[in-house]
């Protein structure tokens, strides 16, 4: 079992050694800063209807109510994150509806009323911290999510029939209550020894700063303290919809404050153009997101599920003849059901992303775990690999390989027994004018009981356009950038 486990974290342990130098990713520090936000909302609906025909009418009543709260705090910096999330909703729908019928002849009747009722509760609890009280890389990761739902509903029906020409009356009452509570909380703990960060802060100055430079706003390179400053501030980028609605507004005018403080920057040839074009994402590379560093050390997980569920049933027919009441039926039933289910998991895993310079990115992660009882229960082995290349706003390629092992006399027959997925993609942007993408995919599996597969997929895609645009008197004619 020993191999199978050190197979998982292998590959991600190999890299640390060799690619481990110091750069502008590696670098990076993350800024201390702190967020909060508060979110309240009430709303309410009631909606009356009447749809008349010739034969009776429908008389419906609908109306909700919910209430719903949020609160969100949280703080990150190099060396200590920490994250508290509690929400709570609440809603209470009821509709009610009344129907009168009678047939052409005038011979029946029936008379319908039913009444429905919902009851919906909503919470979750979620805190997250990692960190690192020491000189050495030796931190401490711990991450707990809690959330329950509560349903309950009413639904009752009566129905009112009646022959008017022999005066016999059949009334039947039906009623269903259903009960439903579920909660689960998933724990997980480790002792990593490293720490990943998230760099695109950097590759995005990098970008930028050329950017500005071929737009002529720069006279010379940017200071280090403005490219640090500026990778810090586009790491808290997602942090400004916590506050505002336009949150990129106001991201950008703290760039445009940083840029102005710099000396090699033109403040005549700052403009809207100038702006835009720094902040344009990479199109190739759909996001382009950087991360570097290592990590690795023992992890521990623990989940406990529960959900109970509950019916009650009741239905009675009454047969009338006249005002007599001749016979009378009752049924009722119920049923419940309980899961409870806990789980404790531990293992080690290992990461590793490492951008090697502007262009390269290599990414590897390896985790192996196993049911706490014992290797020969369920043990689970991962491992991924991936090569990242982009060239400007032009070319991007990507390939990569994972694989998974489970094992252990716990794990069901249908349960995917390994399974190794590959594959590698190609795209070309030229703006305004060509975009081509080519990928090739590949997985195969098997599962416990031996049944194997394999699938292979091949996607070629090309795109052409051209145009122009012109508008006497008002600008000069546009034609592709490209």
């Amino acid at each position: 079992m020993t191999h199978r486990v050190f197979a998982g974290i292998a590959p991600a342990l190999a890299l640390s050694a060799g690619i481990a130098a110091a750069s502008e990713y590696s670098d990076f520090r993350i800024p201390s800063h702190s967020w909060s936000r508060l979110d309240l909302g009430i709303f309410g609906i009631y909606s009356p209807s009447l749809a008349t025909t010739d034969n009776g009418q429908d008389r419906n009543t609908y109306g909700s109510g919910q209430l719903s709260g949020s609160w969100l705090h949280g703080h990150d910096s190099d060396r200590l994150q920490h994250l508290i999330q509690l929400s709570a909703a609440g809603s209470l729908n009821s509709q009610t509806s009344e129907i009168d019928r009678t047939d052409s002849f005038n011979t029946f009747r029936d008379h319908i009323e039913a009444e429905r009722q919902e009851a919906n509760e909503y919470w979750l609890l979620a805190g997250e911290l990692r960190h690192y009280p020491l000189s050495i890389p030796l931190g401490f990761m711990g991450r707990v999510i809690g959330q329950g739902g509560y349903v309950q509903s009413w639904v009752s029906e009566q129905r009112f029939g009646q022959n008017l020409s022999d005066n016999v009356a059949q009334t039947n009452e039906a009623s269903t209550e259903t009960w439903r509570y579920t909660y689960d909380v998933f724990a997980t703990a480790g002792l990593p020894w490293g720490r990943v960060r998230d760099v695109t802060g950097v590759q995005r100055v990098q970008y930028a700063e050329d950017r500005l430079a071929r737009d002529r706003v720069l006279t010379g390179p940017l200071a280090p303290a403005t490219r640090r400053r500026l990778a810090e501030l586009f790491y808290t980028q997602s942090k400004f919809s916590f506050v505002h609605d336009l949150p990129d507004r106001h991201f950008w005018a703290e760039f445009e404050r940083i840029l102005r403080e710099d000396p090699a920057v033109r403040a005549d040839r700052i403009d809207a153009y100038s702006i835009f074009h720094a902040a344009d994402p990479l199109v190739v590379s759909r996001g382009y997101g950087r991360r570097a560093g290592y990590s690795a050390g023992p992890v521990i997980t623990f989940v406990h599920e529960n959900d109970v569920i509950r019916a009650d049933y009741s239905t009675r027919f009454r047969y009338y003849q006249g005002d007599t009441l001749t016979s009378q039926s009752q049924y009722s039933s119920g049923q419940r059901r309980e899961l409870d289910d806990q789980r404790a998991r531990a293992g080690a895993e290992a990461q590793i992303e490492q951008p090697l310079g502007l262009r390269w990115q290599v990414s590897a992660f390896g985790n192996a775990t196993s049911d706490l009882r014992g290797l020969d229960h369920d043990l689970q082995v991962h491992s991924s690999l991936s090569v990242r290349y982009w060239e400007g706003e032009r070319w991007y390629w990507d390939t990569g390989a994972s694989q998974d092992r489970r094992t252990g006399s716990e794990v069901p027959n249908s349960v995917l027994a390994w399974a190794v997925s590959y594959g590698s993609s190609l795209s070309f942007f030229l703006e305004d004018h060509v975009s081509l993408d080519l990928s090739v995919r590949g997985t195969q599996g098997r599962l416990k009981r031996g049944d194997y597969t394999r699938v292979s997929e091949v996607r070629i895609g090309l795109s052409y356009r051209s145009g122009s645009l012109t508008a006497p008197g008002l600008f000069a004619p546009v034609r592709p950038g490209s």
